[in-house]
């Protein structure tokens, strides 16, 4: 090569090609492969110098055997990388099968924060997160009407109608009836009460579920004389019917009339409730006219439109149709999924919260074993550093040892999490299961496992980052001299971390302590009855029953033969159906429509009160007299009475219902049923002698024991009067009122648990500091005791230091629980501020249990 030629500067396409490499493959990178590079370039540099006089396919072939020194380059150095993986995962594996007790403890402990999280995680994901399992979910919205922003009220049908024919923003508005169906099964082996809905026909196709079997409801068949016609659930079909195909196109005897079976639901389909049955609502002309509001409205939006633009005309409509300027009715558009889960939703976001905590604890206490490890290998680190390994490939390194323990502890994780879900299953409502198949099939699913993966691998970042960067930074002559300032630094880390997580527990264990308290006292509230030795069921008397008269004969019969059963103290009905209405007293001037008020009714039969255990405060109960014809009377709660007539005699005062004046007879105390944290409401009950229901639920007192030995006389009673007759939902007044505080007890109970699990692993957690710290300065210590110290003076002096951690964590969270009142404040009963009592337990229970922890090394 001529010395003209190596003199010559590079060509601009050899700068262009340096430049390509420069900005593909970082400079450190570039140092293994320069000196092939450079051969080849050499062996290039006279054409380059020629560049202009080539020929074009030199030209080309210049360019591509250049190219193709790139991709070599870039592929060695891609195995390079591979190989230096897969070195670094070896050795990791071995360096954690070298300590097996560290490498269980650290599996365990995070597997335990993971799986709790994925655990919540798929409930959370199943009941809040993932719309309902409907064709364009997001389309769909429910309606209803309120006074005040927070009851929900029903249609009525003309309303329904109203805004069905005159809306342009809905492609369907479909109803069903919350009174549900009465639905008695004949002709099939024993009378069985089934689940029924009524329902329009457009149910179905607007929520875009079609018939595993069959078909759906015809448009023609929502109206009557064409409307018996039924379509059943998976389940009815797989239990009554043997999964038989043939059942589509029979005939079924229901409530002793003749329905045909034109189709078979999906084995997932659920909606609204659990349902076995569904049939055409078929409004007669009556029903077009009647304003009681019973129905549950859904639309489908139009595309393009939104919920907002959906719920101006809407509203819009509904003023029209109401047309009273006074009235403080409004409608409200909102998603179903929103409105089924308003109450579970504070909840379960508590216990996600809870868990997270958890979880960083968990990390914590990880990142703290690591850096007692740290200790231990910062030699080993020097001497790598001293041969040549860079930063980099140290912290690569350990971090690699941090992601196989976090692997480890997302695969047990899952386990645990496929445990922990059936628990937290059992503890959700049942409507929700009724209502949501994801919820009804919760499992591990898809986004649970992306879940688990990203947060292993964040807190693999999390517990891991920190011990890898100080071991990257160690003093080299320090280190290989066993000395350094790395335990100091270590000994800080350490114990902030233990402050952290002394603090996150705090947290935790406040909020369970305040949950506590609020459970024991909805427990030991006066509820306003005494559910204790009663029995409840209910009774839909059949179709053969033609008229209200015959239905009150009916009930008149079963009362007079139940109350006359052995073992049977008192035996009364009330109607199943909670209903409100605005009333207006008499003897009071009148006022504006939008303080009307309103109080819940029901109709009972005279021994309802004392069956219930609902004392007298004035006046009488109903008797055998207070039948039709009479004089129309009723009864109500003192929470009216006291509202309504503070100064005043209640007895013999009239209300106004139906434009029929009732007059008040008797006061009774007030009950808490379903809603125990707020004041009762005003209620008022009439003789069901006077006005009537078709469905009851029977009320029966047991004479002594258990009022469940009942069940089997009641039945056969029943029997007695009418075989067809069924009889269902029998159970114990105590499991219903149980049920009301179940999502209360149940969120307690985990939350109680996730603190008393962060209480253990911030007592792990100080514990490995103190134990690290007295193992660095046994030296020292030999030197005091050798020099006169005391052992008492040694026990004082690591005691000192483990208190002065624990009661920075402990002010560091009890500053933080101060935000929890607003947090928990929905959830909470007679708690409005954090007690100090309760903070007080808390903090002697945290203390006394991280004290405990460090005597052991100290």
């Amino acid at each position: 090569m001529s010395n003209t030629a190596q003199n010559r500067p590079p060509s601009r396409l050899h700068l262009r090609l340096i430049r390509v490499v420069g900005l593909i493959i970082p400079k450190r990178l570039r140092s293994d492969w320069r000196r092939e590079w450079e051969a080849e370039l050499s062996s290039r540099e006279l054409l380059l110098a020629n560049w202009d006089k080539l020929h074009w396919r030199s030209k080309l072939d210049l360019i591509r055997r250049s190219l193709g020194a790139i991709r070599d380059a870039l592929w060695l150095q891609q195995l390079r990388l591979e190989d230096e993986m897969f070195q670094d995962l070896r050795f990791g594996l071995r360096m954690l099968r070298s300590k097996p007790g560290f490498t269980a403890i650290s599996i365990v402990t995070l597997a335990v924060g993971i799986g709790a999280n994925t655990a919540i995680f798929s409930v959370v994901n199943a009941v809040l997160l993932q719309p309902l399992p409907y064709q364009q979910p997001d389309q769909i919205v429910a309606l209803y009407r309120t006074p005040d922003g927070q009851m929900r009220w029903p249609f009525s049908p003309p309303c329904y109608l109203d805004l069905k024919n005159r809306n342009t923003v809905f492609t369907e508005l479909a109803a069903l009836s919350n009174k549900g169906w009465p639905a008695n099964l004949l002709g099939r082996g024993e009378p069985e009460r089934l689940q029924g809905y009524k329902i329009s026909a457009n149910v179905f196709p607007l929520l875009g579920v079609i018939p595993a079997a069959g078909r759906g409801f015809f448009p023609e068949e929502d109206r009557p004389g064409s409307d018996h016609v039924v379509l059943i659930s998976h389940e009815l079909w797989d239990r009554k019917f043997a999964s038989d195909a043939g059942i589509v196109g029979e005939s079924l005897n229901i409530n002793g009339e003749s329905y045909t079976v034109v189709g078979i639901m999906p084995a997932d389909f659920r909606f609204y409730a659990k349902t076995d049955i569904w049939t055409p609502l078929a409004f007669t002309a009556k029903d077009e006219a009647d304003r009681a509001g019973y129905l549950e409205l859904i639309g489908r939006l139009k595309p393009g439109v939104t919920l907002d633009q959906a719920s101006v005309e809407a509203s819009a409509i509904f003023r029209s149709f109401v047309n009273d300027p006074n009235s403080t009715l409004q409608l409200v558009l909102t998603r179903p999924q929103k409105m089924l889960t308003r109450e579970i939703s504070p909840m379960l976001l508590l216990l996600f919260a809870a868990v997270g905590f958890v979880l960083l604890i968990a990390c914590a206490n990880v990142a703290n074993l690591l850096l007692s490890r740290a200790n231990a290998r910062r030699r080993e680190m020097a001497i790598r550093s001293a041969l040549g390994a860079g930063r980099f490939r140290v912290v690569r390194q350990l971090l690699v040892e941090s992601g196989l323990l976090a692997v480890g502890g997302g695969a047990l994780g899952l386990a645990l999490a496929t445990w922990c879900i059936k628990f937290l299953a059992s503890g959700l409502p049942k409507y929700l299961e009724a209502a949501n198949s994801r919820v009804a099939t919760l499992k591990l699913d898809g986004m649970a496992l992306g879940f688990t993966l990203v947060v292993s691998l964040l807190t693999s970042v999390l517990f891991g980052l920190v011990p890898a960067f100080q071991l990257a930074r160690i003093d080299l002559n320090g280190a290989l001299r066993e000395g350094g300032r790395t335990v100091g630094l270590r000994n800080r880390l350490g114990s902030s971390l233990v402050v952290v997580e002394i603090a996150l527990a705090t947290v935790l264990l406040v909020g369970a302590g305040m949950m506590t308290r609020s459970f024991m006292r909805l427990q030991h509230i006066n509820v306003g009855f005494e559910p204790a030795g009663v029995l409840t069921a209910q009774i839909d008397p059949l179709a053969k029953y033609p008229n209200i008269a015959a239905v009150s004969a009916f009930y008149r019969g079963l009362l007079e033969r139940i109350a006359n059963t052995p073992g049977v103290r008192y035996a009364a009905i009330k109607n199943s159906l909670g209903a409100s209405i605005g009333y207006a007293i008499d003897e009071h001037p009148p006022v504006s429509s939008e303080q009307t008020p309103i109080a819940l009714i029901n109709q009972v039969s005279s021994d309802y009160f004392n069956a219930m255990g609902i004392p007298l405060r004035a006046g009488r109960f109903f008797t055998d007299r207070d039948v039709k014809g009479s004089t129309p009377v009723i009864i109500v709660n003192d929470q009216l009475a006291r509202h309504e007539f503070p100064d005043e005699d209640p007895i013999g005062k009239h209300i106004t219902l139906w434009n029929v004046p009732w007059e008040i007879v008797g006061v009774v105390g007030s009950m808490k049923f379903d809603d125990l944290m707020h004041e009762p409401p005003a209620h008022i009950f009439f003789s069901y002698q006077q006005e009537n229901w078709w469905s009851m639920s029977l009320v029966v007192k047991a004479d002594r024991g258990d009022a469940a030995a009942l069940a089997g006389p009641i039945r056969e009673t029943l029997a007695q009067i009418d075989p067809d007759q069924t009889i269902y939902s029998i159970r114990p007044l105590d499991d219903l009122t149980s049920e009301v505080v179940a999502p209360q007890r149940f969120t307690t109970l985990l939350l109680t648990g996730f603190a008393a699990l962060a209480v253990v692993l911030a007592s792990i957690g100080i514990y490995g500091v103190m134990s690290h710290s007295v193992s660095v300065r046994t030296r020292e210590i030999g030197v005091r005791m050798a020099l006169g110290a005391q052992p008492g003076n040694v026990l004082t002096a690591v005691m000192k230091r483990a208190t002065l951690l624990a009661m920075s964590g402990l002010a560091v969270g009890l500053g933080l629980s101060l935000a929890l009142v607003r947090i928990l404040s929905g959830l909470l009963f007679g708690i409005e501020s954090i007690e100090p009592l309760t903070m007080t337990l808390m903090a002697i229970l945290l203390l006394s249990v991280a004290l405990v922890a460090c005597l052991i090394p100290a």
